[in-house]
């Protein structure tokens, strides 16, 4: 029960964080700066395919809620971007 708490607290506190690095200028799902369209979610995605910790793994899955609620919510300047490019 106490690693569960300590996981749930963790993800709370890095909630989006998947977001926030492809948002500015660590944007990492294609390479370039973001926001990309779901890119915090898509990062998110690819970091628990190359995870080895059951830990690790928690905590991005965990993560991929509020990424998913921030992403969506910076759609309409992720498919303004996408569409300039």
């Amino acid at each position: 029960m106490k690693n569960l708490l300590l996981c749930i607290v963790v993800g709370l506190l890095t909630a989006g964080c998947g977001t926030i690095m492809d948002t500015g200028n660590l944007g990492q799902a294609e390479g370039s700066n973001g926001p990309h369209i779901y890119g915090g979610l898509r990062g998110d995605m690819q970091m628990v395919s190359q995870s080895t910790s059951a830990v690790t793994t928690t905590m991005l899955v965990i993560d991929m809620i509020p990424s998913a609620i921030y992403d969506t919510a910076l759609l309409p300047a992720s498919i303004t971007k996408a569409i300039a490019k």
